[in-house]
């Protein structure tokens, strides 16, 4: 692994608040998340490790569901994006961009996807 990616390792924290507290329905807390992932490259980095680590280990669900739903708001786009096998409950990925997206065997238990693209994804 290179530097960056390192830190970015580190920083996962299971007990960090991005991971055991919803911010989901926190608009103010939320809106200044998807800012810091529109001028901080690695704290996107970090969200987008949170959805990797996610992929089968159920302990990282709420941490998932935080980021992810960041992402989106933000505007960041999975367009193809290997998203197979996330724990992902509660989420809000409405108008999202998931064209293409892998989700098989992902859990996407009471997630808002209104509006969201998902053209060619596999949702099995």
């Amino acid at each position: 692994m290179d530097e960056v990616s390192d830190t970015i390792e580190q920083e996962l924290d299971i007990n960090s608040p991005l991971a055991w507290r919803h911010f989901i329905s926190e608009p103010s807390v939320r809106q200044f998340l998807e800012e810091r992932v529109q001028h901080e490259p690695l704290f996107k980095q970090q969200l987008l490790r949170y959805i990797e680590r996610s992929k089968g280990d159920k302990k990282w669900r709420t941490a998932v569901s935080n980021a992810i739903t960041i992402l989106v708001q933000a505007g960041v786009q999975f367009i193809g994006a290997d998203l197979r096998g996330i724990q992902v409950l509660n989420a809000d990925l409405s108008y999202g961009i998931f064209d293409s997206a892998q989700f098989e065997g992902a859990d996407l238990r009471q997630v808002d996807l209104r509006g969201a693209w998902l053209r060619k994804a596999d949702l099995n």
